[in-house]
């Protein structure tokens, strides 16, 4: 590709822009969103991604792209995104869903995915729901030093 290397540069900024390129963005896919809203965002982000056409190639895939923040070509394609997600799915994952440990828990690794993926969403409920009830309590805490210091 081509490159423009201020003079002075880093030899760790120069590996950061021989690895990012000058023609990548910085999209970010949050742990427990489903593949809806990781096609939404990936159009919103990316000019070249289609959401109905990424729904379609990543219709199987549910569980399996992993979420994590990316550097991406700006023009990379569906196929080609949907692909680095499961590629990173499976670096990321090589070491903890492998036969002898799926043996032990019983479970297969379509199980594991699944269990996986209900216990993120459920756990993103509650902690929304945690911090709905701390601020309610912190409201009234306020609202009950401001009576106490008004009499």
């Amino acid at each position: 590709g081509v490159y423009t290397i201020p003079s002075g540069t880093s030899i760790a900024e120069l590996s950061n822009i021989f690895q990012h390129g000058v023609n990548d963005i910085k999209i970010t896919f949050i742990e427990g969103w489903r593949i809806e809203e990781i096609g939404r965002n990936a159009a919103k982000e990316l000019s070249n991604i289609d959401y109905e056409e990424f729904m379609k190639l990543a219709a199987n895939s549910e569980g399996y792209l992993f979420p994590d923040t990316y550097f991406v070509r700006a023009d990379i394609q569906e196929n080609e995104l949907i692909l680095k997600l499961k590629e990173t799915f499976d670096d990321k994952t090589a070491d903890l869903l492998v036969h002898e440990k799926l043996a032990q828990i019983g479970m297969t690794k379509e199980e594991v995915i699944i269990f996986a993926s209900i216990v993120e969403r459920e756990a993103k409920k509650e902690v929304a729901r945690a911090m709905k009830h701390y601020k309610r309590l912190r409201k009234q805490s306020i609202l009950l030093t401001i009576l106490s210091h008004s009499n």
